[in-house]
């Protein structure tokens, strides 16, 4: 009887059932087993060290069926008293070889089932696409053992400050993925996310653009990478110029989504002392924000967002010496968002302080912190044989200083016009140059109390819509009837003293015709003026 009913009723009956309870049913008969497969087989979670069953239970027919993976590569683990001191080289490489090994395998799993050519997944008309999302722990970190239930007493009293002390182990570790040129393509990937929940560990830039090289069918990219390194700049310099020369190697003509988060979070003291995040052998040049401009106009590219605080120069949005005759070009992009940090590339602040407050300096200087870093590297190599089983002088307060968390003095809140305004430029330059634009948006101030937010918005299009969707068709009198023209919407928090400079509102306005004028409304607070 049962291989007689409809396949919606028979859905609708194994929906009543858990999935413990669905798996006994397996053995009915083929309809049975493939309706009840399709459920459990559509979402996988796998941990590297079940590679290899995954493996073997994903032949024939139930490799169409998968769409959804979460990939765990489980690093080393350590015991407590390894959570007292950094990571030292030997953990690093430790770290790297299971993490490449572990890509390297599912690779090699997934590059197979295309060249198995099984029959049931050969006469299947349309491509298989998988979300694959990656990610990093071992399971002796903090977070992990809270999560599995391995230390009572802080999964029943959360203690933050604790956590983020152990944290501090693997806070200047970078993962990276080695030996990327000798990895296969992998056609079955649409969307690779990495990094994207909040889990600390993070796999490096120039090791995810390498991965994404052998992924010619990719459609979504969504990563978080740390920027974030202030103890040691150089680092931090050598990662986002790395990063920038694998993005050069990126030619993705099916990529239409990108999400970045360029992990910078932004100082709570201004007092704080910047370092460059550029080369000194080229300190003039934002390499990442030159290549970011470049990974922006792929052919095919609809959505692109850079989030929370990055840290990039107006070469993001065009370059500073264009010729006339190769403008950039932008033929399919609708959807730019980027959210910008309150310092710069060279070390520099994008806000200015109130003349009339004084300053106690409680900066952290670059001496001292080219002093500290020595010193840790030569115990760091002093005691590399121990691997880890000396405990450092941590200082989680110290880190926090080192960081711009701690003391918290807040009193940078003017906007530097020399800095925001060449942003604002060459970013109506681009919007120029983008065809199929709908909505374009910056976004700058750490704090409610200061900032601005600068939106252009296609003719129909709500700037209190979501990004997917909110088409206006009537008209609004808020606005005066605007919502079906475009406009380039300022809003600017009430201490913000900004003026809209004369070639930018020239800019602005070239993106309009004789019979459809740009309208340039700026919203400071509840005040709306419409004068420009």
């Amino acid at each position: 009887m049962a291989p007689s009913l409809p396949p919606e009723l028979l859905a609708i009956i194994l929906s009543f059932f858990g999935y413990d309870e669905r798996s006994r049913y397996v053995t009915v008969s083929r309809q049975w087993q493939l309706l009840i497969e399709r459920r459990a087989f559509h979402k996988i979670h796998l941990k590297s060290t079940d590679l290899q069953a995954f493996s073997d239970i994903f032949v024939g027919h139930r490799r169409a069926l998968l769409a959804d993976l979460r990939y765990d590569v489980i690093l080393p683990s350590y015991d407590d008293r390894q959570r007292a001191r950094f990571e030292r080289t030997k953990d690093k490489q430790a770290n790297n070889e299971v993490l490449t090994e572990a890509v390297h395998g599912l690779f090699s799993v997934l590059a197979s089932w295309d060249e198995a050519k099984d029959h049931e997944i050969a006469t299947c008309e349309q491509r298989r696409h998988i979300s694959l999302n990656l990610r990093a722990y071992s399971l002796t970190d903090v977070d992990e053992r809270r999560h599995e239930h391995v230390w009572p007493e802080i999964r029943d009293s959360y203690d933050f400050e604790e956590c983020a002390r152990f944290r501090l182990r693997y806070k200047h570790s970078f993962l990276q993925v080695l030996r990327v040129g000798e990895l296969p393509e992998v056609t079955q990937i649409s969307d690779f996310q990495c990094n994207r929940l909040s889990w600390p560990r993070r796999i490096e830039g120039s090791s995810l653009a390498g991965v994404v090289a052998k992924l010619p069918n990719l459609e979504i990219l969504g990563w978080t990478i740390n920027d974030n390194e202030k103890r040691y700049p150089v680092v931090r310099q050598q990662h986002r110029f790395d990063f920038a020369q694998s993005l050069q190697h990126i030619t993705l003509h099916h990529l239409r989504k990108i999400e970045l988060c360029l992990d910078t979070s932004n100082p709570r003291n201004d007092h704080l002392s910047l370092q460059s995040a550029l080369l000194p052998s080229s300190p003039l040049v934002d390499h990442l924000s030159c290549a970011l401009h470049v990974l922006s106009q792929l052919p095919r590219l609809e959505e692109f967002r850079l989030l929370d605080d990055t840290v990039f120069s107006p070469c993001f949005f065009w370059p500073d010496a264009a010729p006339s005759d190769n403008l950039p070009f932008w033929p399919n992009l609708r959807h730019l968002e980027v959210w910008l940090s309150d310092t710069t590339p060279d070390g520099e602040w994008l806000y200015l302080g109130k003349p009339n407050e004084a300053h106690n300096d409680e900066s952290i200087g670059a001496d001292f912190l080219a002093q500290l870093a020595f010193e840790e590297d030569e115990a760091a190599h002093a005691n590399d044989s121990e691997d880890s089983q000396v405990p450092d002088a941590v200082h989680a307060g110290l880190e926090h200083q080192i960081d711009g968390y701690e003391p918290e003095q807040l009193f940078r809140t003017m906007l530097d016009h020399q800095r925001i305004n060449p942003m604002l430029i060459a970013m109506a330059r681009a919007a120029t140059c983008m065809p199929k634009l709908q909505r374009m948006a910056l976004y700058t101030g750490g704090d409610n109390s200061y900032g601005m937010g600068v939106t252009y918005l296609a003719a129909g299009q709500d700037i209190n819509s979501s990004w997917e969707g909110g088409k206006v068709t009537e008209w609004s009198p808020e606005w005066g009837g605007d919502l079906l023209r475009k406009r380039w919407h300022i809003l600017l928090s009430p201490c913000t003293d900004w003026e809209v400079p004369y070639e930018l509102e020239c800019t602005w306005k070239e993106m309009g015709s004789w019979d459809d004028e740009v309208v340039i409304l700026i919203d400071k607070g509840s005040y709306r003026d419409t004068t420009l």
